[in-house]
C-alpha cells in the first residue's frame, strides 16, 4: 500500500501510527485510555477518538485497520471484528495481532463483495472461556 486511511485500534500513545508518512496516510486512532489518545493528539497530532471503536461513528472508511495486542482483551472480540470489517472499504485491510500471552496470532483479512475474507492466517487462537 503506498497510502491512504489508517485506523489503529488500541493506539496507546500513538508511536506505532507515528511511524506512518503523513504525507501519504491519513493517520486515525482509538484507545479506551484517555491519557494514552491524548498523548498521541498532542505528541503526533494524529486525532484519537477516546472509547470503545464498536461505539464511536466514523466519517468514511479505511484502507487499512490494524489492532496490535488489543482483541485478546476484548470482551466480545467478534463483534469488534464486525464493526472493523464494515469500516472497511473494499479491497481493504485488516490486520490483526496479539500477544504471546494468548498465543502467537497473525491475521490479515480484507473485504471483497462486502465479505470480510481472511487472506492468510498463522493461528486462530479464540478459547472462550466463562
Amino acid at each position: 500500500m503506498k497510502g491512504g486511511r489508517v485506523l489503529d485500534v488500541g493506539c496507546s500513545g500513538g508511536y506505532f501510527l507515528s511511524k506512518f508518512n503523513s504525507d501519504s496516510w491519513d493517520r486515525y486512532g482509538v484507545e479506551i485510555a484517555k491519557d494514552a489518545g491524548l498523548h498521541a493528539k498532542e505528541q503526533f497530532g494524529i486525532p484519537v477518538r477516546i472509547g470503545n471503536v464498536k461505539e464511536i461513528e466514523f466519517d468514511g472508511q479505511f484502507d487499512l485497520i490494524t489492532m496490535r495486542g488489543t482483541i485478546e482483551h476484548m470482551y466480545d472480540p467478534i463483534s469488534t471484528l464486525e464493526k472493523c470489517c464494515q469500516l472497511l472499504v473494499p479491497n481493504g485491510f485488516l490486520f490483526i495481532t496479539a500477544t504471546q500471552q494468548v498465543t502467537h496470532l497473525r491475521l490479515m483479512y480484507t473485504v471483497k463483495n462486502g465479505d470480510c475474507l481472511p487472506l492468510w492466517s498463522t493461528f486462530i487462537f479464540f478459547q472462550l472461556i466463562y
